[in-house]
């Protein structure tokens, strides 16, 4: 059977059968909206998204050119119009996720250096950009270094590393977005 991908979906060849992962203009796919489809056509069931998650979150801890998907996507738990939580997964690659009422959901917690940061990580004026950035040199629970371009923030509680330009770039503000170094977003 061949199938033409359209502009938001990613194929993975999964068990030597295609999957597709139908997305939003973000690549992030919902586990529970009907979006992971067999052949492009039949969704796969909660039983067959949990080992399909499984493989997917160990493929591409893989490097580059070990691994069978070529494009990344993020998963979410959300229903309907709403983005719910981030499936993340741990160091072995599983998801960290459990079944709900036929849903799947996820486990994961914030810690609170994600919780600031995400809330903050883009600044859409340069007085944003200024007043967060004296937030973060200020908490108690981040250790900052600073190099040329970027200032590194590691956490105290978790040990996660995060990375922001030192410089609000003008008038593209996506591009002073705080990053975490673990997490490249499935992305």
């Amino acid at each position: 059977m061949e199938y033409r991908l359209k502009m938001y979906e990613r194929a993975v060849d999964y068990n030597g059968r295609l999957v597709v992962l139908v997305s939003d203009p973000d690549q992030i796919v919902f586990v529970n909206g009907r979006s992971i489809k067999w052949d492009g056509v039949t969704p796969l069931t909660v039983d067959e998204i949990i080992p399909f998650l499984k493989f997917y979150g160990r493929e591409v801890k893989k490097p580059k050119e070990q691994s069978t998907i070529q494009y990344p996507v993020a998963f979410v738990d959300g229903e309907g119009m709403h983005y719910g939580e981030d499936i993340r997964f741990d160091d072995n690659g599983d998801p960290i996720i459990t079944v709900i009422d036929g849903c799947i959901k996820s486990t994961y917690i914030k810690c609170e250096c994600e919780k600031l940061i995400i809330a903050n990580a883009y600044a859409g004026t340069m007085i944003e950009y200024y007043k967060f950035s004296h937030t973060l040199n200020r908490c108690p629970f981040l250790k900052k270094s600073s190099g040329f371009i970027t200032n590194t923030y590691k956490c105290k509680l978790c040990g996660d590393v995060w990375k922001r330009k030192r410089f609000f770039p003008g008038d593209y503000p996506a591009g002073c977005q705080t990053v975490n170094s673990k997490w490249k977003r499935y992305q």
